[in-house]
């Protein structure tokens, strides 16, 4: 089956910080594993806390912060703990820009560089 996506994503994955509020009102400040990186969004795996669907959260990486929105949450009830979806509100800058791919890579052209 075609990836359906409309933007590249990175495989790998990165620690970063992630704040916000989680379902019981309460603060929380903890560090998660993010994947299946894009400009938009990402998948945070291995949070402790447990976030609302369209609750407002913090991710930092790097030194670089932007806002994003809870697209889903799931309990995975593993050593994974809660995994969630996350896409980027506004015109912000992504904090993990610098490790994805361009899109002459993935279309095949080559860099000059590469020649």
């Amino acid at each position: 089956m075609a990836d359906r996506r409309k933007e590249p994503r990175d495989r790998g994955s990165l620690l970063v910080e992630v704040s916000g509020l989680d379902a019981h009102g309460e603060v929380f400040h903890e560090s998660a594993l993010a994947t299946n990186l894009s400009q938009s969004g990402a998948l945070l795996t291995g949070v402790l806390a447990e976030p609302r669907c369209g609750d407002l959260i913090a991710v930092d990486h790097a030194g670089r912060q932007a806002v994003f929105r809870v697209v889903w949450v799931m309990d995975s009830r593993t050593e994974e703990r809660v995994q969630v979806a996350i896409r980027k509100v506004g015109g912000q800058s992504c904090p993990w820009e610098e490790i994805l791919p361009d899109e002459t890579e993935l279309a095949g052209v080559p860099h000059a560089g590469d020649r």
